[in-house]
């Protein structure tokens, strides 16, 4: 009987031990299915929250345009309204009672200065004297060349040259 008690014991020992080993198995599978899950899980959550960001602020800038549309072309029009009285200002200033210079003596340029005024040249006076001259209306500033070309007028940096096309580089007269 004891031999039977020892088979059956050591039967009993094995079964557990296989018993202990399918439940390590189908532990590592549950540990293994639950990181899987919480991988998957965590993917789908950062796919909602783009899409879900990415549409509210879709929604908020829609909602932002519509209630600043308004605002935003009042804006354009008076942007636009300046200019072009900006523009018109340049041409007319020469008329205008405060022009310190003689109207005939002015030449529009328009671009990047406003005009060139040959002081003296209707009076046909011996002295003529040449400004740069730069007409601003509002809060308009000087722009980056308009500042270079300021800048060179009072360094001095102004040069005379005639380009007569029927004469070589040279200067002698071309056939």
């Amino acid at each position: 009987m004891k031999k039977q008690l020892d088979f059956n014991l050591g039967k009993v020992k094995e079964q557990d031990v296989k018993l202990k080993e399918q439940y390590l198995v189908f532990s590592k599978k549950e540990a293994d299915l639950k990181v899987s899950y919480q991988n998957w899980a965590l993917s789908e959550l950062e796919k909602f929250k783009n899409t879900e960001i990415s549409n509210a602020a879709g929604v908020m800038l829609q909602r932002w345009k519509i209630e600043n549309e308004a605002a935003i072309r009042q804006d354009a029009i008076n942007r636009s309204y300046s200019v072009n009285l900006g523009k018109i200002t340049e041409h007319l200033i020469p008329f205008h009672i405060n022009f310190p210079f003689n109207p005939k003596d002015a030449r529009f340029i328009g671009s990047p200065i406003d005009m060139i005024v040959f002081d003296g040249h209707s009076d046909k006076k011996d002295d003529i004297i040449i400004y740069i001259v730069e007409i601003k209306t509002g809060n308009s500033k000087l722009t980056d060349i308009q500042k270079k070309i300021k800048e060179a007028t009072i360094n001095g940096n102004i040069r005379w040259i005639e380009i007569n096309p029927d004469l070589d580089i040279q200067g002698s007269q071309t056939s």
